[in-house]
């Protein structure tokens, strides 16, 4: 693992290079219980009772920052020093109010193209979400497919295969998503700051 950055108009993508550091924060979020004791229940989208498999395909369990420092201290200061960087967005310096530990597991699981947030007005969803941050907890050799993908500004598409400990931050409005998953299990947190 190596240590690297890259800062555009559209995101920052980064690794610290520390294996010990991606450990720790995998151990926290697989022996955390889950915020909503769904217990890594089928993803459920926009409150429905039965999961979409239109939108995406994944198991989750939301986790309260608040429980965990390496969460609400360690990755809050990657996004509010990249913010200060780049965007100089007004935060509130919170999270939402979980973060989601998201797996995909085997063939076919993806997550189409969605925001996080909507512009005031359009939607209600992702309301007061700023910055997005997607930090991935499975070694590049655990799966294939499953590249994330960001539409940049002048919409071109930017790809990256995550390997372990990389991790990007982005506006929360700008379009995104993960391809289907052709195997293996594919592995983030995913956290949302207000």
């Amino acid at each position: 693992m190596e240590a690297f950055k890259t800062l555009t108009d559209d995101y920052f993508v980064g690794n610290f290079g520390s294996v010990e550091a991606t450990d720790q924060l995998r151990l926290l979020c697989e022996n955390e219980p889950d915020y909503d004791d769904d217990n890594l229940i089928d993803a459920k989208v926009g409150g429905r009772p039965e999961p979409d498999h239109s939108v995406r395909q994944c198991r989750i369990k939301g986790i309260s920052p608040k429980r965990l420092p390496l969460i609400s201290v360690g990755l809050g200061k990657i996004i509010r020093n990249v913010n200060d960087m780049q965007w100089k967005m007004d935060l509130k310096h919170e999270w939402q109010a979980s973060v989601q530990y998201t797996r995909y597991l085997g063939k076919g699981h993806f997550y189409n193209w969605h925001r996080d947030a909507y512009p005031k007005g359009e939607s209600t969803v992702g309301f007061g979400r700023k910055l997005t941050i997607v930090y991935c907890l499975s070694y590049e050799k655990d799966y294939t497919g499953g590249e994330f993908e960001v539409e940049r500004d002048d919409k071109t598409i930017y790809t990256r295969k995550f390997d372990y400990g990389d991790f990007i931050v982005f506006p929360a409005r700008k379009l995104h998503r993960v391809i289907p998953l052709e195997s293996g299990t594919r592995t983030t947190l995913v956290g949302w700051y207000m």
